[in-house]
């Protein structure tokens, strides 16, 4: 299957998931059990929209444990980290129907030293769907690809932790050079250490 086959594939079978808010919570359980979660400092965390791996619980938990929880917003079509205190103040919906910030200091974040400032221990990565190798498929917009790929980032040492319904785990995944993937796999079933260097 080519990309754009797979993407419906995967939107059939994540619609079909039952037992969402069971599996939810393993994935938190496993995801808070992490070494790599635990020791982080500065969380960088997709806001789940109703169909994805829920994060909202992961952000509180990360919150109450003093941990710099970041979210993106998207500015001028470009993904930025953006530091939250609270995910009360989430109720503006981007044109993709993500929850974004809205209160930030929109001058200092689009300062040019911004993203080289900021500090990321481990990132978070939505996907429709990821494989055993690490290589995840999203959305077809490539925020997070782009992102990962500057270089302000991409200079930078962190984890990226994807999270995924089991049935959302497939063998293989059509994938090109600007495709990031993700070292580690976090589902209810259990955490997957993925190939990618």
């Amino acid at each position: 299957m080519n990309k754009q086959e797979t993407r419906a594939f995967l939107k059939e079978k994540r619609k079909a998931i039952q037992s969402r808010k069971e599996k939810n919570s393993k994935i938190l359980e496993n995801l808070i059990a992490l070494e790599e979660v635990i020791h982080a400092r500065s969380i960088f965390c997709y806001l789940s929209t109703e169909l994805e791996a829920s994060t909202d619980k992961f952000i509180s938990w990360c919150l109450s444990n003093r941990k710099t929880i970041l979210v993106p917003k998207i500015i001028n079509s470009e993904m930025i980290p953006v530091e939250i205190d609270s995910l009360e103040r989430l109720h503006q919906v981007n044109s993709l129907g993500i929850r974004e910030p809205q209160n930030f200091k929109e001058k200092e974040i689009l300062s040019d030293d911004y993203l080289t400032s900021i500090n990321i221990d481990v990132i978070i990565l939505p996907a429709l769907g990821f494989d055993k190798k690490g290589q995840r498929l999203g959305y077809g917009k490539g925020h997070y690809d782009k992102f990962l790929a500057k270089k302000e980032i991409a200079s930078k040492s962190f984890k990226k932790i994807g999270l995924c319904f089991a049935d959302l785990l497939l063998e293989e995944l059509p994938v090109e050079d600007h495709d990031q993937g993700v070292h580690i796999i976090v589902s209810e079933t259990g955490v997957t250490a993925a190939l990618i260097s």
